[in-house]
């Protein structure tokens, strides 16, 4: 875990590969040498080493850049969005894009954008002397801090020296902010963080009195195993209050758990009720010696029986029958259960939001804002942007062709047979994979003949498109 609660990471490291670099082979390059200060100076202000945490990828050496799954969980998972801007930074899609997804995501993640009035998430390191003119958008409300040696607004400057007089005070003003910045983070309440916690939330309803021992101990025993309970609503309040109370605490939960036996008990029928109308999952208990058919009351005793047989068609629970020493075990085996359906939807629903956005580096302009606007309209864009031809490549293209529900190949200064083997290895991808793919190119400048910007070849529908509106309403398309 990192220094501020709820999170892996506190601080995402954005920077172009451009900035790293060194003329001196083994020597650190300028962002590495960074890093490194950085996070002593931050380990200082904390008093520890080892708390605070820095991510930052390290893969963008290689000959293609690709926006993958890797790094949007980094994005997501960070507290503090740190960008070191430079003219490379500018020209990067693969910057550009973590820096959208960071001003996306920091609104709802349970801190949202500004803390106490004025603390931006986003940090403005600026490499070179670049005008507010050329900042992105996403910088709005923020300040920059220098880490360049330029003297006036005339000059464009280089990045301070590492360990020279002016980047150790440039340095120590960002230490600063960001330490201020962490710590009123860590103290703040975070709602997202309650969210995730029902996660592993059971509401347990009420008992008839012969139960409320084993009641008892499976709270006890769920409590010792880290997962939260919500006790059911007590029965001293009017009808109508008391079933409100039931739905809100329903709804907080991942499960809702009911113990029921020979005894009829108003409330905890009730609950049982209202758990099948409200509830995400239930799951029901009766003793394994317990014969519905000896029950005396006969309302209670046909209500059992519509439980065990299965009850109303449009909703599901788990009827249980066991031993008391049971219960819990087969309240955390459930409970599993849920998660991973939780987990698999999640990854569904993912995909289906996810458009794999394919450039050659001479295109990366034309990729932007694409990028931008499916970020900004809640889609995810994973990016694969290609400097050169490495052999592994095709590899890491079809796994994210894995991930993606759409697919876009920029066709600008390219040659025609570039875009077209990556829609014929998707085709094939897609149909080895079972996937659903949709296919499309979009047309860069410069203008070309309709036939030379037709990849289409029945029965295979390849969409062709010329602007950003038409992007976005191809990945929107169902």
């Amino acid at each position: 875990m990192a220094y501020v609660d709820g999170f892996e990471h506190d601080i995402f490291l954005s920077y172009s590969s451009v900035d790293d670099g060194t003329a001196m082979e083994g020597a650190d390059g300028w962002v590495t040498a960074f890093e490194k200060r950085l996070l002593i100076a931050l380990n200082r202000r904390v008093g520890r080493n080892g708390v605070v945490k820095i991510w930052r990828d390290r893969k963008r050496i290689q000959g293609h850049h690709l926006f993958d799954q890797r790094i949007e969980d980094a994005v997501n998972a960070s507290a503090v969005f740190l960008a070191l801007t430079s003219q490379g930074y500018l020209v990067s899609s693969y910057c550009r894009a973590e820096l959208a997804m960071f001003n996306r995501k920091a609104p709802i993640d349970g801190l949202g954008q500004v803390i106490n009035g004025d603390q931006r998430r986003i940090f403005n390191m600026l490499l070179t002397n670049l005008e507010r003119g050329e900042w992105p958008e996403e910088y709005d409300g923020t300040v920059g801090f220098d880490f360049h040696d330029a003297e006036d607004d005339a000059q464009i400057g280089e990045p301070s020296e590492p360990d020279s007089a002016l980047f150790n005070v440039q340095l120590r003003k960002l230490a600063d902010a960001l330490y201020k910045l962490l710590k009123a983070l860590k103290e703040a309440p975070r709602p997202a963080a309650a969210a995730a916690a029902n996660e592993r939330a059971v509401f347990l309803a009420a008992v008839p009195d012969t139960l409320s021992e084993s009641r008892q101990r499976v709270v006890n025993d769920l409590e010792s195993r880290g997962i939260r309970v919500i006790s059911g609503v007590p029965p001293t309040i009017d009808d109508t209050s008391h079933d409100q109370r039931v739905i809100e605490d329903l709804k907080r939960v991942a499960l809702s758990v009911h113990l029921l036996d020979a005894e009829a008990g108003r409330y905890p029928r009730r609950q049982v009720e209202l758990a099948i109308e409200h509830a995400k999952t239930q799951m029901i208990w009766v003793p394994q010696v317990l014969s519905i058919e000896t029950v005396r009351d006969a309302a209670y005793r046909h209500f059992l029986e519509g439980l065990e047989t299965g009850g109303d068609p449009e909703h599901t629970y788990d009827l249980v029958r066991s031993s008391p020493a049971d219960i819990t075990h087969h309240i955390r085996e459930k409970l599993g259960n849920v998660r991973r359906v939780l987990e698999t939807e999640a990854v569904a629903l993912r995909a289906a939001k996810s458009c794999l956005l394919v450039t050659h580096e001479k295109d990366t302009l034309h990729m932007l804002p694409i990028a931008e606007v499916l970020l900004t309209n809640g889609y995810r864009a994973l990016i694969s942007q290609e400097v050169k031809e490495p052999k592994d490549l095709m590899t890491s293209y079809k796994e994210c062709l894995s991930e993606a529900a759409s697919l876009i190949v920029f066709y600008g200064t390219v040659p025609r047979n570039w875009v077209s083997e990556r829609i014929k290895t998707a085709r094939k991808h897609a149909v080895l994979e079972d996937l659903v793919l949709k296919l499309g190119v979009f047309n860069a400048p410069p203008e070309k003949q309709p036939d030379e910007a037709d990849f289409s070849r029945p029965p295979v529908q390849v969409h062709l498109m010329n602007n950003v509106n038409q992007a976005l309403a191809f990945v929107r398309a169902q």
